[in-house]
């Protein structure tokens, strides 16, 4: 082993990431000559964060946060946190997709959100999430804001007759309203297809008792909506008097 107080070790470049340079110098009346150096590398230090969540969320009329904000636990001061989304978990998003706000929706499917860490500080590395975080936003439901109006005390007269008076309404989440739609069943425990129903008031020609469900099949955006019974409207048969010719006939 060379005693150390043979030669002194320098270092250059040796502060920030990349290659460094250890000299060590030869010094003056000792028993050996030493001379040499060497490189090596200073990585970039590691970004670590905590990942964002996704939200529980409902389709509604105005935009919502997709994901909780991520935070840096480890990082430069000028580490900023970007968000982008995607239509596949399988499809990173295009450069131009990333900012910093968090993304948001307010139509029902699904979304993937990606995030990363970025720095101009050449002593850590970008950070970015190997896997997007998937969110949900759940179709919507509507409420019952007012039920149809059966038809009053209808009675046969040989035509159809319309047995809903006055159309039901739902309400949807931006507190529009919404008619309700209408189908039929033959009984009072059956609820008819959605494939069935119609805005159109249901009709009948004949006397009987007819079971008229409502609601909505609802869509991309809604769940469907079928009310819990039927409402019963009975069509009366039409009374005949019946009169007798009384008078005389001849054999």
């Amino acid at each position: 082993t060379i005693p150390a107080s043979e030669y002194t070790v320098s270092y250059s470049n040796n502060v920030n990431a990349g290659t460094a340079t250890v000299t060590i110098a030869d010094k003056d009346g000792g028993n050996y000559i030493v001379n040499g150096s060497a490189t090596f590398e200073i990585t970039k230090a590691s970004i670590t964060v905590s990942a964002p969540t996704a939200k529980d969320l409902m389709h509604s009329h105005i935009a919502q946060e997709l994901v909780t904000a991520g935070s840096i636990t480890h990082g430069p001061a000028n580490a900023q946190f970007e968000y982008a989304v995607s239509a596949s978990a399988n499809v990173s998003p295009d450069s131009l997709s990333w900012g910093s706000g968090i993304p948001k929706g307010k139509l029902a499917g699904t979304y993937y959100v990606w995030y990363r860490v970025t720095t101009e500080d050449a002593n850590y590395s970008q950070y970015i999430c190997q896997l997007p975080i998937e969110v949900h936003i759940a179709k919507a439901e509507y409420t019952l804001y007012k039920e149809p109006k059966a038809v009053n005390n209808p009675v046969y007269n040989g035509s159809d007759i319309v047995l809903i008076s006055s159309h039901g309404l739902l309400r949807c989440v931006d507190s529009s309203l919404l008619q309700t739609q209408y189908a039929l069943s033959d009984s009072p425990d059956t609820k008819p297809a959605l494939a069935s129903f119609s805005y159109d008031r249901p009709a009948a020609t004949n006397a009987g008792t007819y079971y008229v469900w409502y609601g909505n099949v609802g869509d991309s955006y809604y769940e469907p909506y079928i009310s819990e019974a039927p409402i019963t409207v009975t069509i009366a048969p039409l009374p005949i008097e019946i009169t007798v010719d009384q008078s005389s006939k001849y054999y």
